[in-house]
């Protein structure tokens, strides 16, 4: 299976390099080869292009708990990755929609990069402190050094700005 911007690449160069197929002294292997090719392309692009939106679909969030959010959002992670993740979580009151839907892309998005990143080990804690929600996401990978992080590193900057936008709710 080809990356993924090789994948659309492929299919933007199918329709312009498709010369074999539009030639009418193309031989019949020739053309049937080519084909075939460009439907294993097709086929493996949507794929990839299924993977990526059921990452997308939120379960029903609306009313469940944050513990609920969390167990969801592991669920769906651990059945992608075949990876078990340690999880601790503790009661907590009531959650905007808008935050239920934080933390769950949160806990996507910082598993994914542990899990292309850190190494395995991964675990989740979420505590309450009768006033704020802590989330914490880790791994027993080796560590960066943030001030390393290029800019052009978007799920610390992903992770990071939603969050923040949370704030910026609340205010």
């Amino acid at each position: 299976m080809h990356d993924g911007p090789a994948q659309l690449v492929a299919l933007a160069v199918l329709k312009v390099d498709s010369d074999a197929i539009n030639n009418p002294r193309t031989s019949r292997n020739i053309w049937d080869g080519e084909i075939t090719s460009i439907k294993t392309t097709l086929d493996d692009a949507m794929q990839e292009i299924r993977a990526i939106c059921s990452c997308l679909v939120l379960p029903q969030i609306e009313g469940a708990d944050l513990s609920e959010i969390i167990e969801r959002a592991l669920k769906a992670y651990m059945q992608r990755t075949g990876t078990t993740v340690r999880v601790s979580t503790s009661p907590t009151s009531p959650a905007a929609l808008v935050g239920k839907i934080c933390v769950f892309r949160f806990i996507q998005e910082a598993l994914n990069n542990g899990f292309r990143h850190g190494g395995g080990g991964q675990y989740v804690v979420q505590t309450f402190d009768r006033q704020n929600v802590s989330i914490t996401v880790g791994d027993s990978g080796p560590g960066f050094d943030p001030a390393e992080i290029k800019p052009s590193s978007l799920g610390l900057s992903g992770l990071r700005e939603r969050v923040e936008s949370l704030a910026d709710i609340s205010t």
